[in-house]
């Protein structure tokens, strides 16, 4: 005879909970009852069966709400009577409750499916077999952001880039998608990330801020959702990711032509294998709002003070043999502009020029002297480090100096500004997947530190204002705390300047982040006009680097005359701001 145990649920899901109860409310009769796991060991387990006596007790009159009418309530009392682990048979009488217990196991790292099935089996010698269908999603995606703390600074009416790196630890491929919960002002873009089983992609995340989006700083959350919504989790950390919406600057706004030539006849010794890159490519290494373009570079080098405006040039012949003329720096731009000028194109339309010849190899470079805008000579052999540094030319950046050895300044010897050597402190872009087929030089990613605060104070005058620049004054003890370059804005406090009689001393604090996500953390000293160039150098009163104190331990520097001294005192927990004392 077929006898049937009343139970619930039908089945029981996992998704959310590591803990599953099947009941059954009433034994139909007198059995041995065991249970197991069947389908699914490795993910499920079965806790425990245990089984109470269950009496309908009159509820206490005291307990009653005021008023009660009618007879007493009763309420059910259960009292458990055994337990077992489903493997030892366990004896229920007609009429007691039963409570099954299923757990879910820790996942190891080998789980290739999305969704984990398994079956609790319940069986009484004298039942019919209880069976409950188990299931368990268990796919997931990693998200982590490439820079802490989780920290975006945000001018109304831009946007920044905030990359992240996400890795499939289990399950099949998915597409993993962002978005942030509704914050005024602010909108995230974010592209689908296609994420095949067991891989690690990265992406860029692009936070907008509206024109009119309040100042200061918000905290906002950012969801990940993958397999179609079955996973969604914040990111954000406890705290969300801090967003600083700072004032929007007044932009100079440089108007640069790309004069784009090849040779009609090149050199035997050119490289004529290497084919023009396509418009695409120049639009995305100059122009595009991608996050490392020479435009997007250069505008957070400023903080928005100089935004170049690249303009492109078709590709057109130089009806020239080559022979020679190529390392000849000057002599190629003047040539450029004079085949542009018959091609139609005025250079006196643009306040500089690019000229980019090809094939490569060429004398590349910016040209002139002195302080102000330059002219530069480009081919396809440079890196974007390289370009950085020479638009930082183009852009009427000088080179930095510093010291070559304990008794001899020289230009370029600073570590922490572009405009110094080429690929020191620097660290290397993730090439976007479209670029598979496009041939660059195999240092073509690594991308340059910033333009030193320094440099920036020397060369914009619009970039000293109260807010971005503390001037002290020599004759006393200053503590100044400074935000680190790489997570500042117009409205934060980002160079220290100490008058004295022998010129300027600036002190900046170099974290970790960013465009600076390559350079050791650090208090940055410089000088202007306290130093001279040696005979023959083209610079006019360039920065020099002095020195620095390395950000993760207290530290003091000395101005080699001695008159001024600068202490590193504390940083602020989540490491965008470092205090300094100044002695002068």
């Amino acid at each position: 005879m077929s006898v049937s145990a009343p139970f619930q649920p039908e089945n029981l899901d996992f998704t959310s909970a590591s803990i599953g109860l099947i009941q059954i409310s009433r034994a139909p009769i007198d059995a041995q009852l065991l249970a197991r796991i069947e389908g699914g060991p490795a993910y499920f387990k079965l806790d425990s069966v245990i089984v109470y006596d269950v009496v309908n007790q009159i509820v206490d009159p005291g307990e009653l709400p005021p008023g009660h009418k009618g007879p007493p309530p009763k309420q059910k009392i259960y009292t458990e009577v055994g337990r077992s682990n489903g493997t030892t048979p366990l004896a229920v009488t007609a009429g007691q409750f039963i409570e099954v217990r299923v757990t879910t196991l820790p996942l190891n790292g080998t789980a290739t499916l999305d969704t984990i099935l398994g079956m609790a089996v319940i069986k009484g010698d004298a039942w019919d077999p209880i069976n409950v269908p188990l299931s368990r999603f268990v796919g997931q995606v990693a998200t982590t952001f490439d820079a802490t703390p989780l920290y975006a600074t945000i001018a109304q009416g831009d946007s920044a880039d905030v990359p992240f790196t996400v890795t499939s630890v289990r399950g099949f491929d998915t597409d993993a998608t962002y978005d942030m919960g509704p914050t005024l002002g602010l909108t995230l873009a974010s592209p689908s990330i296609h994420l095949p089983a067991r891989s690690t992609a990265h992406g860029t995340m692009r936070i907008h801020a509206d024109a009119t989006a309040p100042l200061g700083d918000r905290a906002v959350e950012i969801y990940e959702s993958a397999f179609d919504g079955k996973q969604r989790d914040v990111i954000s950390g406890p705290n969300g990711f801090t967003v600083h919406v700072s004032r929007a600057p007044a932009s100079r706004t440089p108007r640069i032509a790309i004069l784009r030539y090849q040779w009609q006849t090149p050199d035997a010794k050119a490289n004529t294998l290497l084919p023009k890159w396509d418009d695409w490519v120049f639009q995305d290494l100059f122009s595009n709002a991608n996050g490392w373009s020479l435009r997007d570079f250069w505008k957070r080098c400023t903080f928005g003070l100089v935004v170049p405006q690249f303009i492109l040039q078709p590709w057109r012949t130089l009806p020239l043999t080559e022979s020679g003329q190529q390392n000849d720096r000057q002599l190629m731009i003047n040539l450029l502009k004079a085949q542009a000028q018959t091609d139609g194109v005025s250079s006196t339309s643009y306040d500089q020029v690019v000229a980019f010849i090809h094939p490569p190899p060429c004398g590349a470079g910016a040209s002139g002297a002195g302080i102000g805008p330059k002219d530069a000579l480009f081919d396809q052999a440079g890196g974007v480090y390289f370009y950085q540094h020479e638009i930082g030319h183009v852009l009427g950046f000088q080179h930095a100096w510093g010291p070559a050895n304990p008794t001899t300044y020289a230009s370029y010897y600073d570590d922490y500004c572009v405009m110094g050597f080429s690929k020191t402190q620097s660290r290397v872009l993730q090439a976007p997947s479209n670029y598979a087929g496009v041939r660059v030089t195999p240092d073509f990613w690594t991308s340059e530190r910033r333009l030193s605060a320094a440099a920036l104070y020397r060369y914009v005058p619009e970039f000293a204002t109260p807010t971005t620049v503390r001037r002290v004054v020599a004759g006393g003890r200053t503590t100044i705390a400074l935000t680190g370059l790489g997570w500042a804005s117009l409205d934060d406090l980002v160079l220290a300047v100490v008058s004295t009689s022998r010129g300027e001393i600036t002190v900046e604090y170099r974290p970790a982040v960013g465009d600076d996500g390559g350079v050791t953390p650090a208090f940055v000293i410089h000088s202007i006009g306290r130093r001279s160039v040696t005979a023959g150098a083209s610079e006019v009163q360039p920065v020099f680097y002095e020195g620095k104190i390395a950000a993760n331990a207290s530290g003091q520097f000395r101005t080699l005359e001695g008159d001024v001294s600068i202490t590193y005192d504390v940083a602020s927990k989540n490491g965008r701001m470092a205090s300094i004392t100044i002695q002068a």
